[in-house]
């Protein structure tokens, strides 16, 4: 089951790298805009796209440039999987299934969280030793936008 806490579509507010002392020092996605999605049952999906992407001339992507696909694969990144809570950890855990990067699936993504009202903080482990921390703050989404 999922973790009631969670449940709900979250939307990205910002993202920042924070050094050892806690100090920003970046901005590890500048400009992107995503959505991430718990369910009560205990799954989730994140999306998460980068600005400024290029607009493929044709619906089929396949028939687009290599040079625009690669460009669109490198402003875009997908996951979805069942999720679960370890409170003792301070983390939630994503059990990838299916993503855009063949190699997240099957893997388990580590998330320390902290979880205030309508505010989520999510961070991975940093990418290289000695690397910054990235977070990425995400507010509960409040409804569906107008048309």
């Amino acid at each position: 089951m999922g973790d009631a806490r969670f449940v709900g579509t979250w939307e990205l507010v910002s993202t920042e790298v924070r050094d050892a002392d806690g100090k920003v020092t970046g901005e590890p996605l500048p400009g992107w805009v995503g959505q991430l999605v718990y369910s009560a049952d205990g799954y989730m999906s994140a999306h998460l796209m980068g600005p400024e992407r290029p607009v493929f001339a044709t619906l089929d992507r396949l028939a687009a440039p290599p040079e625009q696909r690669q460009a669109a694969f490198d402003t875009y990144t997908a996951y979805f999987g069942p999720y679960r809570v370890d409170d003792a950890a301070g983390e939630v855990i994503h059990h990838v299934l299916g993503a855009l990067s063949p190699t997240m699936v099957g893997t388990d993504q580590h998330r320390r969280f902290t979880l205030d009202g309508d505010r989520l903080v999510l961070s991975p482990p940093p990418r290289e030793p000695g690397a910054g921390r990235s977070y990425l703050t995400w507010r509960r989404a409040s409804g569906a936008p107008a048309a």
